[in-house]
């Protein structure tokens, strides 16, 4: 089983467990979703500062130089979504 297989068996399951649909049903729901893509994309980013707060950043280049500031790497806190 590929991982788009995966992931649509378990879309699946969870459509079972919550809208009480017939399996064959969801399964072919969790397909439809797999092909759309799902695709990571950066929503914020966040540094932590010298008290070890993390202070978060719409603006990766912001963050990038606060990071440089406080001589630390930043982090990207993603979502993922259709193409």
């Amino acid at each position: 089983m590929n991982q788009d297989d995966k992931l649509a068996t378990e879309l699946a399951h969870l459509i079972v467990s919550k809208l009480n649909e017939d399996f064959t049903n969801a399964l072919d729901v969790g397909r439809s979703i797999v092909r759309l893509g799902l695709v990571k994309r950066p929503v914020a980013f966040r540094v932590k500062n010298n008290l070890g707060i993390w202070v978060f950043y719409e603006d990766e280049k912001r963050a990038a130089e606060a990071a440089e500031h406080q001589h630390t790497d930043y982090q990207g806190l993603y979502a993922r979504d259709g193409k």
